[in-house]
């Protein structure tokens, strides 16, 4: 009996703490809901909802926070930027200096082999690069005539630019190609021209025709020279088999 009695005691005790504990706790949560009673209105919920919001980005699955410090140190190891106005100005000079580079490369003129000429027609050399005698004196003929039936084509012995077309007294064409590095080509005694002054011309383009015997003629046919600085060059010593 004594033992019953001493575990009745002491159920009701502890039920009668748990009561008292729970009592309290009811008189708390309605004395903080009293107090937070002003902060539950309407006009505080869009605040609640954006932390919630910002709070479960920062600290929730999609791990905010690392990513904005990933971020932080992206940042710091980037170069400082420079204004508009530098990157403009520094756009501009390096545009400067390329077009210059441009204009030099373009100032400078390829080189010209004279191994590259060749015949302007097929016909025989009725006269060669050589001194002539002419009412007592002595002349060179600064080239050679080349016999070819009249009105045949000449073309181009090298690639150039027509720098001169000249009508002579007898009425007929000099045409003078300028091949770069001090060379020329010039082909006269032209009864026709099919080329112009600037005009820029491969090998083997068409210059003009031949003309019938003249006086500076001994057939027909035209005259052709190379010069190489101003200075005539004897052409058998460059185009192989021209005579």
């Amino acid at each position: 009996m004594p033992k019953e009695a001493a575990k009745r005691g002491k159920g009701e005790f502890s039920k009668a703490a748990f009561l008292k504990i729970t009592k309290r706790f009811k008189s708390f949560i309605k004395k903080l809901v009293v107090s937070l009673k002003p902060y539950l209105a309407y006009k505080y919920w869009p605040v609640y909802l954006l932390s919630f919001g910002l709070g479960l980005y920062l600290w929730g699955p999609s791990h905010g926070w690392q990513k904005i410090n990933s971020w932080k140190l992206n940042a710091e190891r980037q170069p400082p930027k420079t204004s508009s106005v530098e990157t403009l100005r520094s756009e501009l000079n390096r545009l400067k200096q390329q077009l210059k580079a441009e204009q030099q490369l373009k100032k400078v003129e390829p080189v010209f082999d004279p191994r590259s000429f060749s015949r302007p027609a097929l016909g025989k050399v009725v006269q060669g690069f050589e001194w002539a005698g002419s009412q007592k004196s002595w002349r060179l003929h600064p080239g050679v005539d080349i016999g070819i039936p009249e009105d045949s084509n000449i073309i181009a012995a090298a690639a150039g630019k027509i720098s001169k077309i000249e009508k002579t007294a007898g009425g007929r064409f000099a045409v003078t190609v300028n091949h770069g590095s001090g060379w020329e080509s010039i082909y006269s005694e032209l009864a026709g021209i099919l080329v112009r002054e600037g005009q820029a011309i491969i090998k083997g383009v068409i210059i003009g025709t031949s003309s019938p015997e003249g006086a500076h003629l001994k057939a027909a046919g035209f005259h052709f020279g190379i010069y190489h600085n101003g200075q005539p060059v004897d052409p058998k010593n460059i185009i192989e088999g021209l005579y």
